[in-house]
């Protein structure tokens, strides 16, 4: 009866963190009514801020309208200044981001994407490129996959001379790189098999 318990106690905790690994987060800024995104947090707990010059802006709103449909952006999207810089912030960490930024130029630009690690220690700034898709915008969509990342900061103002408006928009936050290796189950499982033998031998050596 022990054993039986042990192995089924095992095999729920592997099916939890194997399902806690495959958490995944998909926004596309059609949930929620049209506000500013500065301080709005998402009942995913995704959250965000928007400053202009490094003070709080409300020229940045959630389900707003952007270029329309494009093929990193599907309106409605977060739509705003591109003066400023927009952060996001994870409510647990991701090991893989992706999400779709278009501009309002139709010249070559880019912006900086700043990633922090899970002690808010800064992981280095990536440029993304942004390239012009009409005589009216930009876009480009922005991939990550590598350590854990609590937050990211999107700073549009390297792109601020050309462009006037951005949007952001389809952002995917998974943890599928988390789930343990196949040989991991079996190590833990026999593990605690082992343990169980071990208490079951002690227990027969008191009888």
């Amino acid at each position: 009866m022990c054993k039986s318990r042990a192995i089924g106690f095992a095999i729920l905790l592997v099916c939890s963190l194997a399902s806690s690994a495959r958490a995944t987060v998909i926004l596309t800024m059609d949930d929620l009514p049209n506000q500013p995104v500065n301080g709005l947090v998402h009942p995913s707990g995704v959250s965000f801020g928007f400053t202009v010059g490094g003070i709080a802006s409300l020229d940045a709103r959630y389900n707003s309208g952007g270029p329309g449909i494009t093929s990193f952006i599907t309106d409605p999207s977060i739509e705003g200044s591109a003066s400023g810089v927009l952060n996001v912030v994870f409510p647990i960490p991701y090991n893989s981001i992706r999400f779709g930024l278009a501009a309002s130029t139709n010249s070559s630009t880019s912006v900086n994407v700043e990633l922090f690690d899970l002690l808010n220690v800064s992981l280095g700034t990536t440029p993304l490129n942004i390239a012009p898709v009409s005589t009216f915008f930009s876009e480009a969509e922005f991939v990550y996959s590598g350590a854990r990342v609590s937050r990211f900061r999107l700073d549009l103002t390297p792109a601020s001379a050309t462009p006037l408006r951005f949007a952001f928009d389809n952002l995917r936050l998974n943890n599928v790189a988390a789930i343990p290796e196949p040989g991991s189950f079996t190590v833990f499982l026999m593990g605690s098999l082992g343990i169980v033998a071990i208490t079951r031998h002690r227990r027969r050596r008191v009888v």
